[in-house]
C-alpha cells in the first residue's frame, strides 16, 4: 500500500477484484471509505496493525487480532467460506557489497529471522485451529518456498501460475538486489 496511500489501493478499481490484501495498511477510517468505493454494500474489511483485508462479501476477524505481521480472517463470498492471511515479513538486508562476507552473513541470519516469524505465525494459527486457504501479502524476500513453508504447504503461487508485471519486487535504493 506504499505506506498507506489509498492511490495504490484505487489503482485496483479496475481489475474487479473481489479480494484485495493490504500491507503497510491505511486507517481503519480509509479502509471503510474504500471497501464502499470499491464493493458499495457488499463491501467489507478486516484491519490489523500492518496487514488488512479489503473484500466483497463478509470478513469476520479471527483470534489472534493483534497479530503485528499478519490479518487472519474468514472470508465469505458467493456462499464460499475461505480463510484468508494478509501479511508483511520482516524487510530484506539490502547490500550491495556482495564480495563481504558479513553481508552474506546478514543475508543469512535476516533469513532465518523470517523463517522463525513465519514458524510462530503458523504456530499461532495452529492453535486456534486457523489453516490459511489463500495467503498473499508482503513476503520481503524472493520466491522462496523454505522461508514461508510453514504456511503454503500445498498451495499454488498464484504470481508464478498467472501473474503479470513484477514479481518478487521491494522497495530499495539497489533495485534488483534482493
Amino acid at each position: 500500500c506504499a505506506g498507506g496511500t489509498l492511490e495504490a489501493v484505487r489503482e485496483l478499481k479496475g481489475e474487479n477484484a473481489d479480494l484485495i490484501l493490504l500491507q503497510e495498511s491505511p486507517n481503519q477510517f480509509d479502509l471503510a471509505k474504500l471497501a464502499a468505493e470499491l464493493y458499495g454494500d457488499e463491501g467489507s474489511y478486516v484491519r490489523g496493525p500492518d496487514a488488512s483485508i479489503i473484500a466483497r462479501g463478509q470478513l469476520e476477524a479471527v483470534e489472534p487480532k493483534k497479530l503485528i505481521n499478519a490479518t487472519p480472517a474468514i472470508w465469505t463470498h458467493k456462499g464460499v467460506k475461505r480463510n484468508v492471511l494478509s501479511m508483511r515479513l520482516t524487510p530484506p538486508v539490502m547490500r550491495i557489497d556482495l564480495y563481504n562476507r558479513d553481508a552474506w552473513q546478514d543475508f543469512a541470519k535476516n533469513r532465518g529471522n523470517r523463517r522463525a516469524e513465519v514458524e510462530e505465525l503458523a504456530g499461532l494459527l495452529a492453535k486456534v485451529g486457523f489453516k490459511p486457504e489463500i495467503v498473499g501479502g508482503d513476503f520481503n524476500t524472493p520466491p522462496d518456498q523454505l522461508t514461508v513453508e510453514p504456511l503454503v504447504t500445498g498451495m499454488v503461487d498464484a504470481f508464478a501460475a498467472s501473474g503479470r508485471g513484477y514479481g518478487a519486487t521491494c522497495v530499495s535504493p539497489y533495485p534488483l538486489m534482493v
